[in-house]
């Protein structure tokens, strides 16, 4: 979500279209580390779990971090501008975080496309007056005058692993039925995500991961699978442009 119908996740981020198998995004704030103010790059790739996975994780040094489930409520307008504008806005809520997120599409027609990330109401609402000239107050009476209205809502537990100097995130949905995993480095540079995509390549490789292998549907795909399917259809249309 990772980003949502992206393989890039930017938050954790959020985390590319579903079919970029190699992803990267600038991030405002590291969830890991709170301290860190400035921006970085995460590079990730979603990744198919099969029996046996965590076993061969923690049997290439995987070391369990925490685990926490996570809510994400998606907004959009009633014309779904901000999606088909590869923009994405959550609330989301943890165990540890309650707060508004913002992804923003950087690059088109890349096999690893970034996203800009912001937080915070404030941030946010800057950035969508910048994107389509919404004028807002506050995003809770943006909600309630019913300029957004919500999306989807995604639920997953999250298992995190480090190993080496990577993150391995699982995500478990709340129904069971969608596991995936996403392999991550986070870099300060852009000179530095070659390297750190081929660490992620070593890596999936060691975890018998075909470097072909197609990338699993993001946790936003598999939910407008089901609440919106022709939804769904437009986006795959207009991001694989």
């Amino acid at each position: 979500m990772d980003s949502p119908l992206c393989g890039i996740r930017h938050e954790l981020v959020l985390c590319g279209w579903g079919l970029a198998l190699v992803g990267v995004c600038f991030m405002r704030t590291c969830l890991l580390c709170r301290s860190h103010t400035k921006p970085f790059i995460e590079v990730e790739r979603k990744v198919r779990v099969d029996t046996g996975f965590t076993q061969r994780l923690v049997a290439c040094g995987g070391k369990y971090q925490f685990h926490h489930r996570l809510v994400d409520v998606y907004y959009d307008t009633e014309n779904h501008f901000l999606c088909k504008n590869d923009v994405w806005m959550r609330h989301r809520t943890s165990d540890t975080v309650s707060r508004w997120e913002l992804k923003v599409g950087l690059r088109k027609g890349s096999t690893s496309p970034s996203y800009e990330e912001a937080h915070g109401e404030d941030t946010i609402m800057r950035k969508l007056c910048a994107i389509g000239g919404f004028e807002i107050r506050s995003l809770s009476e943006a909600i309630s005058d019913g300029l957004f209205t919500v999306l989807v809502t995604v639920a997953a537990t999250r298992v995190s692993y480090l190993v080496a100097d990577l993150t391995v995130d699982i995500d478990v949905s709340d129904d069971g039925e969608h596991i995936i995993a996403e392999v991550e480095a986070v870099v300060n540079h852009p000179d530095a995500v070659k390297d750190a995509s081929q660490k992620i390549a070593d890596m999936c490789a060691r975890l018998g991961i075909p470097p072909d292998a197609s990338p699993p549907e993001g946790k936003v795909e598999t939910a407008l699978a089901k609440t919106n399917p022709r939804l769904l259809k437009q986006l795959q249309a207009l991001h694989q442009r």
